[in-house]
């Protein structure tokens, strides 16, 4: 099955280009277009290619337009998209633990800027696949946040608790520990306008 899909990323590819905001919604405070403004180069074909993976990998989770398969998602996460590869529980876990984080980024609220909090952070959002109820928020850049960095947590708590009764329950004899954590660095254009731009996802 992983043969044929693959035959659909190119197509995918120049979906990616020309629909960014279908793959990563974002909340109201912080538009898709942020990290991508309209004067920007063209991104090089490679990242592409690894954009219409993702997107594979998230449909996959939430069972988007395909029949939804953890196993698969991660499959297209991890690389293992293109070939034949046996997929094994690691596969399944991080499909998993990418759907949620996927999720929780699209989606959240991003807090409104209090005058004393910096105008740009940077933090990384961690989740568990053997621990979905908690997400972890990291803040990495120096120097007092000034609360943000509470305000942060509870706004990706608070996705949590809306993201997870409506994902397929994974099956418990697949769950093993995998965790994925993205680095995200905001910056406010204004007390409730943030840009999000996120880094690539590191897999454990």
């Amino acid at each position: 099955m992983r043969a044929v899909i693959a035959g659909t990323v190119v197509a995918l590819v120049a979906l990616a280009a020309a629909n960014r905001a279908d793959a990563r919604p974002r909340a109201p405070a912080a538009p898709a277009s942020a990290a991508a403004s309209a004067g920007a180069a063209p991104q090089p074909l490679a990242a592409q290619a690894r954009h219409a993976e993702l997107l594979l990998a998230r449909r996959f989770g939430l069972g988007r337009g395909v029949p939804q398969s953890y196993a698969n998602a991660g499959a297209w996460l991890t690389g293992k998209g293109r070939t034949d590869e046996p997929l094994d529980p690691w596969d399944y876990s991080i499909g998993y633990a990418y759907t949620i984080v996927a999720e929780l980024l699209g989606g959240v609220r991003y807090p409104p800027r209090a005058p004393e909090q910096p105008v740009d952070a940077s933090f990384v959002v961690e989740i568990d696949a053997q621990r979905p109820t908690q997400v972890s928020v990291r803040m990495t850049a120096p120097g007092s946040s000034a609360g943000l960095d509470v305000a942060l947590e509870q706004a990706f708590r608070a996705r949590l608790a809306q993201t997870l009764p409506w994902l397929a329950r994974p099956d418990p004899r697949l769950v093993v520990a995998a965790r994925i954590a993205v680095p995200v660095s905001i910056r406010y254009r204004s007390p409730t306008n943030v840009d999000v731009f996120e880094g690539e996802q590191i897999l454990r």
